[in-house]
C-alpha cells in the first residue's frame, strides 16, 4: 500500500467509523508505530500536496478531522494495528509522586525486600471507547 492510500485507508475505513459522537465532539489522537506516522506523513505530501505547507494543515493531523493527530508511540514498533480512544478516556493514577526515589532495603534471612510507598500505573476508563483498526494499515 503507497503513503497516498495510506492516509485514504485511515480516512475512510477508519476515522469514519468512529461514532460520529467521538469523530467530532473529542480529541483524538491515533496511535501507531513511528514507521506508520512516517508514512503518514509522506501520504498527506502526497495525497494534499503539502510540501509547502501551502495549505496550513499540520501533516501529522486530517485534513477534515481536525481534532484528530497521529502519535507514533515506542511501544508500537513492528506493529500494523492503529488504535484511539477520547483523551479523557485515559487515566494515569500515581501514588506518593514525591516519593519515587524513597527505597527501604530490607536484608533479613538471604532476602532483600525493596519497600516504598510509590506506585504509578496507566488504564482505560471505558474499554468500551477504544477504537482499533481490524486488518492492517500498511
Amino acid at each position: 500500500m503507497t503513503a497516498k492510500d495510506m492516509v485514504t485507508a485511515l480516512e475512510d475505513l477508519f476515522v469514519k467509523e468512529i461514532p460520529e459522537k467521538y469523530r467530532y465532539n473529542y480529541q483524538l489522537e491515533l496511535s501507531m508505530s513511528r514507521t506508520l506516522r512516517d508514512k503518514f506523513k509522506q501520504g498527506m505530501r502526497d495525497k494534499y500536496n503539502v510540501y509547502y505547507q501551502q495549505v496550513g494543515a499540520p501533516l501529522l493531523q486530517f485534513m477534515d478531522f481536525e481534532n484528530i493527530t497521529i502519535v507514533g508511540r515506542a511501544s508500537m514498533i513492528n506493529q500494523k494495528r492503529v488504535w484511539t480512544t477520547p483523551k479523557t478516556n485515559l487515566f494515569f493514577p500515581v501514588k506518593g509522586f514525591s516519593n519515587r526515589n524513597g527505597f527501604d532495603v530490607q536484608k533479613v534471612d538471604r532476602k532483600v525486600k525493596f519497600l516504598t510507598d510509590w506506585w504509578q500505573g496507566v488504564g482505560i476508563i471505558q474499554p468500551a471507547l477504544v477504537f482499533m483498526n481490524e486488518g492492517e494499515a500498511a
